[in-house]
């Protein structure tokens, strides 16, 4: 059995509804609390996490993204054997061969020779896009927690 409770409090134009949803028996663990935030000019549901996204998390995110991006054109180009001579090639391969050098040799490349070029596999390129997205996430994660006010919730 549960008990729901809502509450309704203002702040500013928000309105926060607290759902409490409490087992009725003896091994109670701790407390579950869902929580709902309403724009009220627009009266719409913001999701929590959304909403509690800091500056600085947005900025890991945004950061992330371009990395994301440079690692892909760099997949892209590699595979499909862009010439190495182009400015806008080049520009990518030497941005993001430093953000690799800590996976190089983990995996040997794949080179496979064409008529006019030379596409070549990087495992490298692939784990590297995603050890950033986990670091990104986990540093996103942890400014979460080091900066939730509520220190009795987990």
């Amino acid at each position: 059995m549960e008990n729901n409770s809502l509450v309704n409090k203002s702040r500013g134009n928000l309105e926060v509804e607290n759902q409490t949803d409490i087992p009725m028996d003896n091994q109670v663990i701790g407390e579950m609390e869902n929580e709902r935030i309403i724009d009220k000019k627009t009266n719409r549901n913001l999701k929590k996490k959304e909403y509690k996204i800091s500056k600085i998390g947005k900025l890991t995110y945004y950061i992330l993204g371009v990395v994301e991006i440079l690692f892909a054109f760099r997949f892209a180009f590699k595979i499909l054997g862009a010439n190495t001579e182009s400015a806008f090639v080049s520009f990518i391969y030497s941005s993001t061969k430093f953000l690799l050098v800590p996976f190089t040799g983990i995996f040997r490349e794949a080179v496979t020779d064409g008529i006019e070029t030379k596409a070549v596999l990087e495992p490298t390129l692939i784990i590297g896009m995603a050890v950033y997205a986990v670091l990104a996430l986990g540093i996103v994660k942890l400014i979460e927690i080091s900066s939730h006010k509520d220190s009795n919730t987990l």
